[in-house]
């Protein structure tokens, strides 16, 4: 994940407004949170995540985590998106998301 916190606070850095991971070889709700945890203005979201390898507590569980870890200090928008059929189970508790 340090390569991931690597390119995430580079992308950040220069000013990308989105930064977006999916399933392929990495959990894409870990590297969301691995990126929350060193960025504070790019937006963070998920476009593919396996639904079928989760139940769907650990799922929206997971997605509300980083969803809580994504909130930056100057922020007060949450900057976690997750597409997709998991959305429906993202609880969401404020209507800023755009």
């Amino acid at each position: 994940m340090i390569n991931t916190q690597r390119l995430a606070r580079q992308a950040d850095a220069a000013g990308f407004d989105a930064q977006w991971s999916y399933e392929i070889l990495r959990n894409p709700l870990m590297v969301a949170a691995a990126a929350a945890a060193v960025t504070n203005q790019s937006r963070l979201g998920t476009g593919i995540v396996g639904a079928f390898f989760r139940t769907p507590f650990d799922l929206a569980n997971t997605a509300a985590d980083v969803d809580d870890l994504s909130q930056g200090p100057d922020d007060a928008r949450h900057r976690y998106r997750c597409a997709g059929s998991a959305a429906g189970l993202l609880r969401r508790r404020d209507s800023q998301i755009s």
